[in-house]
């Protein structure tokens, strides 16, 4: 298929059409356009006779379309019965030569003229000239309204390069000279500066130095000052001030490729949208259509649309100053029905060169699309920022139903993303962990269409009165500690999907649409919140907390509604370790139901805290009161002091401890280290208490006094084998010792094997491991006691 070729007006196309055996070749300005085998039987065609020029005809010798007739004019059509060479083709082209056809030339062959067509001999170097095109606007401007006005209609300020063009913007400007300044010989602002660096005078937009002047001494004169260059009515050029109170003519330069477009009729094709500012009517230039359509000025400073094939005003717009143009958008004022619109109606069209990947501003300026309602005011007059709901509800919309999923019409499916940013508090005495979580639900709804969607990355945030008109989910967090919750923002954000849709051409907003059903919506709420946790702590202060937030739906949406496990997220954002725990994972875990998912979370609790505020205070204690069985047997006084106060000073630490803890029924491991250290200080205490007393019935303290024993009573030497010096050694190497290594050992190895194993091999090895100890302390025992 053939590419068409973009034409615009006031521009001659050289176009060569050659058909070999089986080739077929397009040339377009000399060049080979397209080429390709030709399809289809051959053989002649048959015209009857007939050659037909400037209309398209819908088949050999059928009707005609009034809309497919040529606006515009044809030279040079010729005929060969032979194959013209590209050389041929391309001398032609550059207007080398006519080399009329040899079976039909129209510069040789009588033609029958129908309907508005005019004939007239011109030079072949006339389908070559290329002059700049120059548009006077004949009000005094300032220097940036000029730049401004020009840039407007998709042009630049003049500024001729040569000879020939200062020449032709002289010819223009003699039809305004006395309009443009008429008491000074300063008439025309042309496009050039040198306020960078003084005497380098720079051209607009593309910043590059002059390669021509027109200047007659002493110009330029002004210095510093005259940073701006204007055209004298004799062609000359002078600098002069940039002052905004120094006013004179404008004028335009365009290029052929520059041309505006006219939106907000229902036009059939884009190309009927096409307006090139060229001539003047009643002292003003006028727009002029690619079609049928014109613009132009009257003297009571209106404007007029009009239909130049029927002679029809389609509508008008008025201005309260003669000096403003029907750029941007405007109100007009409908003379005729029109787009399903009546007569007397006000219909919104703009003029503008903004292309439909620009969003147009009010006063006409292009600004890029995705600048369009970015919180940012980019126009001058801030229009950007009017109109800008991301949101179009269709007819019928009702925000209570929820939406199917698209394409499948099954229930809507939810994808969660919950963030863990930071945990506030952890209550060990209460159960309950204080967090910020933010829940985001992303979702589609086929019913909405979106517009101007623009960071695909981010996603565009939707205005609080979108986010009240559409449906949104909802749902509950079961265990909220005593309902403490509190929202701290919420947000929905819409993510741009790639299959967008451009704004139909005819449409003045020049909105893209984005269909609900490819773009996703994401709701975000961010929550501080209180929730309960049940602490198991029997392994204080080695504990792992395993908790949970439960998060269900609202009931009118459980069947209709439902989260999605594959592609859900569960993430803390927060430092690892706390105060207090360690964050060891964040996951999310499915429930029985649809409608209800789990965050889960373990906190590890930091021991290093408990080892120097429990357990170094408890051994140094068990220390001191170890020490107590060095000192001398009459010392009685010092061992029971020292032995009572550490006993006393470990009870008042389990009592500030457990102070601290939850109340429950369960024995925690740390009750049971605290009981034990207890127990082995109160035995150091009842090991001084016998000491004590053996020492009184020692041989030095007692007489000898006959008596007959009984058989079973035991023997007087293996009670003297038991002194106090023995008792104390037992105490101080044997018991107090060992059993604080078995006891440590078995804790220790408990709480690793928890954290390793299951709870059934653990149970298992604890057995195992219990009579194994009790063996080695049968033993130790049975050794320290025949020992002497």
């Amino acid at each position: 298929m053939v590419q068409p070729f973009d034409a615009f007006l006031e521009t001659w196309y050289h176009l060569c059409h050659t058909f070999s055996l089986h080739t077929y070749t397009i040339y377009l300005q000399g060049q080979e356009y397209v080429s390709g085998e030709i399809l289809g039987e051959g053989g002649p065609l048959l015209t009857n006779g007939t050659l037909i020029l400037g209309q398209e005809q819908d088949g050999v010798s059928q009707g005609f379309d009034p809309n497919q007739v040529l606006l515009g004019d044809l030279a040079q059509v010729n005929l060969w019965d032979r194959l013209v060479t590209p050389e041929e083709v391309k001398g032609m082209a550059s207007c080398g030569s006519s080399n009329r056809g040899n079976v039909f030339s129209s510069d040789t062959a009588v033609l029958e003229l129908f309907g508005d067509v005019s004939e007239k001999w011109v030079n072949v170097s006339y389908f070559c000239s290329s002059g700049p095109k120059y548009v006077m606007l004949p009000e005094s401007r300032s220097i940036t309204d000029a730049r401004r006005q020009c840039h407007l209609s998709n042009a630049s300020l003049a500024l001729p390069t040569s000879e020939s063009e200062n020449q032709i913007l002289v010819q223009v400007l003699e039809r305004f000279q006395n309009v443009c300044s008429s008491t000074n010989v300063r008439k025309l602002w042309l496009g050039a500066t040198d306020k960078e660096v003084e005497g380098k005078w720079r051209m607009d937009g593309s910043g590059n130095l002059m390669t021509y002047d027109k200047f007659y001494p002493p110009a330029p004169n002004g210095g510093t000052v005259g940073n701006c260059l204007v055209m004298r009515h004799d062609g000359a050029w002078e600098d002069d001030v940039c002052d905004e109170r120094n006013k004179k003519c404008t004028s335009c330069y365009y290029q052929n490729s520059d041309y505006l477009r006219l939106r907000g009729l229902c036009f059939d094709n884009e190309h009927q949208q096409r307006f090139r500012v060229t001539g003047y009517m009643n002292g003003r230039p006028m727009y002029r259509g690619f079609y049928y359509l014109l613009i132009y000025w009257a003297n009571n400073n209106t404007w007029y649309l009009t239909n130049a094939r029927t002679n029809t005003t389609i509508a008008s717009y008025s201005f309260s100053i003669a000096k403003h143009y029907p750029l941007g958008r405007l109100d007009w004022l409908l003379h005729t029905t029109i787009c399903d619109l009546p007569e007397g109606d006000k219909i919104e069209l703009s003029l503008s060169a903004c292309p439909d990947d620009q969003y147009m501003c009010r006063d006409g300026e292009c600004i890029a699309s995705n600048r369009r309602c970015d919180l940012r005011t980019n126009c001058v007059d801030e229009s950007d920022e009017e109109n800008c709901n991301f949101v179009l509800l269709p007819k019928g919309y009702r925000q209570y139903l929820t939406p199917v999923s698209p394409g499948t019409g099954e229930k809507l499916s939810l994808v969660p993303h919950f963030s863990i940013t930071r945990f506030d508090a952890i209550e060990d005495l209460s159960m309950t962990i204080a967090l910020e979580l933010k829940v985001s639900i992303s979702w589609r709804d086929h019913r909405l269409t979106f517009r101007n969607l623009h960071d695909p990355e981010r996603g565009s945030v939707i205005s609080s009165t979108d986010r009240e008109s559409i449906w949104l989910p909802q749902y509950d967090f079961e265990n909220i500690y005593r309902g403490n919750i509190k929202m701290l923002e919420e947000v929905v954000v819409v993510n741009r999907s790639t299959n967008q849709s451009e704004a139909n051409f005819n449409q003045v907003d020049m909105d893209t649409l984005h269909p609900g059903s490819e773009s996703s919506l994401t709701h975000t709420k961010e929550f501080v919140a209180i929730f309960n946790c049940y602490f198991i702590l029997y392994y204080y202060p080695f504990d792992s907390q395993f908790c949970e937030i439960r998060i269900r739906l609202s009931t009118h949406m459980r069947d209709h509604a439902t989260f999605s496990m594959s592609q859900g997220v569960a993430e803390y954002l927060g430092v690892i370790d706390l105060p207090l725990y360690s964050v060891q994972y964040v996951a999310l875990r499915k429930h029985t139901h649809d409608d209800v998912i789990f965050i889960d979370f373990v906190l590890k609790r930091r021991v290093g805290n408990a080892v120097l505020s429990i357990f170094v205070p408890t051994m140094l204690l068990l220390l001191v009161s170890w020490s107590t069985l060095f000192l001398k047997l009459e010392a009685l006084n010092v061992r029971a002091i020292m032995s009572l106060t550490t006993l006393l000073v470990l009870y008042t630490m389990f009592a500030n401890l457990s102070s601290s803890l939850p109340s429950t029924a369960e024995v925690k491991l740390i009750d049971v280290w605290f009981f034990f250290i207890i127990f082995l200080l109160f035995s150091n205490i009842m090991v001084h208490v016998f000491a004590d007393q053996l020492q009184l019935h020692s041989p030095d303290n007692i007489t000898k006094v006959s008596s007959f024993a009984s058989p079973s009573s035991p023997s007087v030497g293996n009670l003297k084998k038991i002194t106090p010096v023995r008792l104390l050694k037992f105490q101080r190497y044997v018991v107090l010792p060992l059993s604080f290594f078995i006891f440590t050992l078995n804790v220790v190895l408990d709480v690793a094997l928890d954290v390793a194993l299951d709870v059934t091999l653990d149970v298992a090895l604890d057995v195992a491991l219990d009579v194994v100890l009790d063996v080695v302390l049968d033993v130790a025992l049975k050794v320290a006691l025949n020992k002497k």
